[in-house]
């Protein structure tokens, strides 16, 4: 056996004589790789049929006589086999120290438990503990008498002792003495230890107060403690005291652990909810600024993974404007101001676009660029639309003021056309729907060629509207335009009110 120096953590104790050493098995094993050692324990790896398990080797300073009714005994022992039991493999008989074997418990311990902060325990999962620890006594402190006299394996009454510091561990989730924050170390605490009297260090039993603790429980732990072995309870008073304690409770762990559950997740259920409403909020939030960057439909597309493939729109209106005289007036503003104007002539354009039936497509500067009848398609009536909207442009401008040059006044040239065009999604990192076509292109020199606080519109926009009825315009006459050569266009001077738009809606509404 190879031995490696790595002690087991937490294996400092002795176990109750009430569960004393078990003895040899009629099978054969070969240990190896010894891999932690203690004072009662050695642990070993062992071959088995399949793989490789870790084993507990408990030491015995005696020496064992077989005969045929003991050797029956270890068959009898090797072949129980039950989950509450920890299983019995065999003893060490050429070891130079009788070992008797039993199965590793790689679960971990109850110290482990209590150092886990992600396990929650509860007062009567305490208590649950206890009563457990009263009815095996399976992982034991030595009580101060035993620290004394090192020919004394156990007593009933230290064990007694070891439960009420098991007890205290439990309730202050912590170690055993606080030894980290003490100022005398291990060694000199087993010395007070020993020592006793009426100044021998016990455990404090300070717990979080959100745990609830029956008082009569940190009194029982303390009478288990008490320095003189004749007046700590016997096992049977203290398993006689914690049920008491719990005369009006359901004895059960597991109903109680799924009692925990069922209000663990009603509360979770509650918590989902209200999450899920903060997340539908949120989603709506989302939507809205999203449905202002790209048109609903080609929004809802892109948010299910689809691609959204260009198509082509017959007809429909297109407008531009833009402020007669920007870059003049910007010369007079700092960048900040600029921003604060824009902002505030594009806040009063944009309720008016609400109360209409069109896109806007984008803004450049002071340019505008607005479309009617794609991507949703609206018959003639996104001719209509965009009339209505134009007037309202220009209109709006009236009350408006600069805010840093209230003498100023805004103007604006306004021009509109009417034909087909493409559309589609262009780009990945920042998808744009764009608009591509001649008539784009005819609507922005109508846009440039108008006249501040006119609105300059084609000839096929001027032919839409009288087929639509109740707008008035006037021809302009021929105009020369880059690109287009000599074109028939005219003003937009009104609207009546029975032409405004099925879904118009005033701004007092």
């Amino acid at each position: 056996m190879n031995k490696i120096t790595k002690r087991v953590k937490g294996e400092h104790s002795m176990r109750s004589i009430n569960s004393g050493p078990s003895t040899i098995s009629s099978t054969r094993s070969t240990m190896s790789s010894e891999i932690g050692e203690t004072r009662n324990y050695s642990f070993f790896t062992i071959r088995n049929d399949v793989e490789m398990e870790k084993i507990a080797a408990r030491k015995h300073n005696t020496r064992l006589l077989l005969d045929s009714k003991t050797c029956a005994t270890m068959r009898q022992m090797r072949l129980i086999d039950h989950g509450n039991l920890n299983k019995f493999i065999g003893m060490s008989l050429d070891a130079p120290q009788l070992l008797s074997v039993w199965k590793y418990c790689s679960r971990g311990s109850l110290a482990d438990v209590i150092r886990k902060a992600t396990i929650q325990m509860d007062g009567f999962f305490i208590y649950s503990l206890m009563k457990d620890i009263v009815n095996g006594l399976n992982r034991l402190w030595t009580a101060p008498e035993l620290l004394r006299n090192d020919d004394i394996m156990g007593s009933k009454e230290g064990d007694v002792y070891s439960l009420g510091i098991i007890s205290a561990e439990m309730i202050t989730r912590s170690s055993v003495f606080d030894i980290e924050n003490r100022k005398e170390d291990a060694e000199e605490l087993i010395y007070m230890l020993k020592k006793g009297g009426l100044q021998s260090p016990r455990p404090s039993l300070e717990h979080d107060e959100s745990l609830e603790i029956n008082p009569a429980y940190l009194h029982l732990v303390r009478d288990c403690w008490t320095e003189r072995p004749s007046e700590r309870p016997d096992i049977k008073q203290v398993a006689s005291q914690l049920r008491s304690m719990n005369s009006n409770r359901n004895d059960n762990l597991m109903d109680h652990v799924f009692n925990v559950l069922e209000s663990y997740a009603s509360t979770l259920e509650d918590e989902v909810a209200e999450r899920m409403k903060e997340l539908v909020e949120e989603k709506k939030k989302s939507d809205v600024l999203l449905y202002r960057m790209l048109p609903k439909q080609v929004a809802d597309k892109l948010k299910l993974g689809q691609t959204v493939e260009p198509e082509t729109f017959d007809v429909v209106t297109l407008f531009f404007s833009d402020v007669v005289s920007f870059t003049t007036l910007a010369g007079k503003c700092t960048p900040l101001q600029v921003v604060n104007l824009l902002n505030g002539l594009y806040t009063i354009f944009d309720s008016i676009i609400e109360r209409h039936d069109v896109y806007k497509v984008e803004t450049i500067g002071d340019g505008y660029f607005v479309a009617s009848g794609v991507p949703r398609r609206n018959g003639n009536e996104h001719t209509r639309n965009i009339a209505s909207m134009s007037l309202g442009f220009v209109s709006s401008l009236a009350d408006f003021r600069v805010p840093h040059m209230p003498a100023e006044r805004i103007k604006i040239r306004v021009g509109f056309h009417c034909g087909s065009v493409v559309a589609g999604v262009v780009g990945l990192t920042m998808p744009r729907y764009c608009l591509f076509g001649d008539a784009v292109n005819t609507a922005s020199r109508m846009e440039s060629n108008s006249k501040p606080g006119q609105i300059h519109i084609s000839n096929e926009a001027n032919e839409m509207l009288m087929s639509l009825r109740g707008f008035t315009t006037e021809p302009r006459g021929e105009v020369i335009v880059k690109g287009k050569g000599v074109m028939q266009t005219h003003w937009l001077l009104k609207m009546d009110e029975a032409a405004a738009p099925k879904n118009y809606k005033r701004e007092n509404d």
